[in-house]
């Protein structure tokens, strides 16, 4: 269904297991889960347009229909947040942010709850915490 960083694959009816036997296996450069297994950091999984399988490509490689695993340059949407590799840069400014020295490393989600605040609207539920960006806000 979705190749690149990150594989989302939907087994078609009557395929389950094979396909489920063929890809929950160790391979090299890319980790594969069901995706009610997929680690709890990547905030992924829940949601029941998502596919049966997702496999995760290493940082620097690429996941591509019909082809393994190839080596690319770059950072992309869909590899492992947790990786440094994928840490970003974040800077705020306005009269309704404090300045603040440096913050704690915090996961994109939480910039949500802070634009939120930030625009007058309260956040809807979210993956975000409002508590790790609160410290930015001019009160």
């Amino acid at each position: 269904m979705e190749t690149g960083p990150y594989a989302a694959i939907e087994p078609a009816a009557g395929t389950d297991e094979r396909v489920y036997q063929a890809l929950l296996k160790p391979h090299p450069h890319m980790a594969c889960h069901r995706k009610e297994a997929l680690p709890k950091h990547l905030h992924y999984g829940q949601n029941p347009r998502v596919a049966a399988i997702i496999c995760i490509a290493e940082n620097g490689w690429t996941i591509l229909s019909g082809t393994p695993p190839y080596p690319v340059k770059g950072g992309a949407h869909g590899y492992d947040p947790t990786h440094p590799d994928m840490h970003a840069l974040f800077m705020a400014f306005g009269p309704s942010i404090k300045p603040t020295p440096s913050l704690p490393l915090f996961d994109n989600v939480d910039v949500y709850p802070l634009i939120a605040v930030l625009t007058g609207f309260a956040p809807l539920p979210s993956d975000g915490d409002a508590a790790t960006l609160a410290p930015l806000v001019a009160r």
